[in-house]
This record gives structure tokens, sequence and C-alpha cells, in this order.
């Protein structure tokens, strides 16, 4: 999917069910490539494999609120020293409200757009709107944005798209 050369060796993971899933995949990687750098968007993962003293990246896409049992992964930020963590975060919105305890732990936090756009597809007919958002609802998430702009430019037509169950 993501054209990875040949001289990148993939070593596929063991897998197990439940809330332990993460972590066993953490503890895979250390065995298995102790000098590796941990990329991951699973906030447990990242925030293990530096609480394990492992390079860690945290690429987020959302508050760390969101993220499904994260008071109790949040604890592990007390293990972690800010110089096996860094963020990547998609929007500046999502920097700014970034969680406290990840804040304090990260030695440092970037902003890096997705690059989604450099993926254009083949034009294809049908109606034509001033402003387009596809993306999550969530706060942080950039649909802040889009809500101020229709306010600005109430004669402009927009075409919003995500998951209405996901807030």
């Amino acid at each position: 999917l993501y054209d990875i050369p040949d001289s990148i060796k993939l070593l596929p993971l063991r897998t197990i069910a439940g809330p332990a899933q993460q972590p066993f995949w953490v503890l895979q990687v250390r065995h298995r490539a102790p000098r590796s750098v941990v990329i991951s968007r699973m906030a447990p993962c990242a925030v293990m494999a530096a609480a394990l003293r492992m390079p860690a990246i945290l690429e987020m896409h959302q508050l760390a609120s969101t993220i499904k049992n994260w008071g109790y992964w949040s604890r592990l930020l007390a293990l972690v020293a800010p110089r096996h963590l860094s963020i990547a975060v998609l929007t500046q919105a999502l920097a700014d409200q970034l969680d406290a305890g990840l804040r304090r732990r990260s030695k440092s936090i970037r902003v890096i757009p997705s690059a989604a756009a450099d993926f254009a597809g083949p034009e294809q007919p049908g109606p034509v709107y001033d402003v387009g958002y596809v993306g999550s609802f969530m706060p942080g998430k950039g649909i802040e944005k889009v809500l101020q702009i229709a306010r600005e430019l109430q004669d402009a037509s927009f075409v919003i798209y995500g998951d209405p169950d996901r807030n």
C-alpha cells in the first residue's frame, strides 16, 4: 500500500484479543528488534514503548481524551522520560489542545499536515461547492474551523462528509 522498498524487512507481529493487545505488540518489538523506533497512531503503544525506554513517535489524529481507556494508559506517562517520546499531530488545533501529560513528557511536538492532498484522484463530475470538508466531527480535528468559515461566508455552499456516529 505504501510502496515500502524491498530493503525494508517487514516482521509480522503475533496478536491477542483484548486490552493487552497493544502492550503485547510493543513487547514483541522490544524483544525482536530492541533498537527500533516505534511509530504508532495508537497512544498506548507509543506511551508503553517510551516507558520501556524505546524511542517512540505518537502520530495523533485525535484528542487524547477520545482515546479508549486513555485515563488508564495516561498513568504510564509518569514512567516516560521526554527524550523517548515525540508527538506528530495533524493540525495546529490538535497541538493547541494536547493533553498536558503528553505535552510534559514529549521532547518535541510537531504539526505535520496530512499528505492526503498529494493523492488527488481523477476528476469526477458532480455538484460544485465553495467549501468542502472530509473528516472527523470530533473537537480538534478541524470541524471548528469549518463552522467558523461557514459563519463568515454565509453565501457560500458547503458539503461536509464524516461519520455522524463519532460525535
